[in-house]
């Protein structure tokens, strides 16, 4: 490679990172879950506190939608706790039970109008247990 194109290049990736970061957004926002076959199942709240680097916290606290089927397997995703994620570009990965090794619940994420949409999955040490989709619209 030429030394010219080098400073065209590091200004290429680095304008690349700083557009993807941006299309992230911080704050609250009301979660809403569903099962992999698509019943409505959990109503909440995120909280997201992006970092200078590619982590961030934040905070949860989700609850039974109304009518639910209280059974469905969503794994430890209703009550409130301590988030943590990375970025990965614009894809969001979260873990709403980070203290937990065997009984976790992950979001992946992207930018969605103005919010984020997704998949969510409950894990255990024996593996994925079930999973589902949903949506954190701004609020």
């Amino acid at each position: 490679m030429r030394p010219s194109l080098l400073p065209l290049l590091l200004l290429m990736a680095c304008s690349s990172a700083t557009s993807d970061f941006a299309a992230l957004r911080p704050g609250g926002f009301h979660y809403s879950a569903a099962s992999a076959t698509g019943q409505p199942l959990l109503t909440g709240r995120l909280q997201l506190d992006f970092a200078d680097d590619s982590s961030f916290t934040g905070s949860w606290k989700i609850d039974w939608l109304p009518g639910a089927d209280t059974s469905a397997p969503v794994g430890p995703q209703v009550g409130s706790g301590v988030l943590i994620g990375q970025r990965r570009g614009t894809t969001l990965l979260i873990q709403l039970n980070p203290t937990n090794a065997d009984h976790n619940v992950a979001l992946q994420a992207v930018p969605r109008g103005g919010g984020y949409s997704g998949t969510w999955e409950w894990s255990t040490f024996s593996g994925p247990r079930s999973s589902g989709r949903f949506v954190a619209a701004p609020e």
